[in-house]
């Protein structure tokens, strides 16, 4: 896992900055973003899949707290 880490942290240092308004400076950004997808998206995917959808019953949770709030008044 530490491994994993490592090739992680690295291929995100390898990324260039999107913080620019010059487009070579961001076509290089996206070559980059490109070149290091195949270590990022396996290191996203395994640790936020959980976490998606826990955000997805919290906000289910409180559009029917909102609903509820009217619907009873705030009773």
């Amino acid at each position: 896992m530490k491994n994993a880490d490592n090739n992680f942290s690295q291929a995100e240092r390898n990324i260039l900055t999107d913080k620019t308004a010059n487009i070579e400076t961001f076509a290089l950004y996206v070559h980059s973003v490109f070149n290091n997808l195949g270590t990022i998206l396996p290191f996203y995917d395994d640790r936020f899949t959980a976490l998606r959808f826990l955000n997805y019953i919290g906000r289910q949770q409180a559009d029917a707290e909102i609903v509820n709030m009217f619907v009873t008044r705030g009773v």
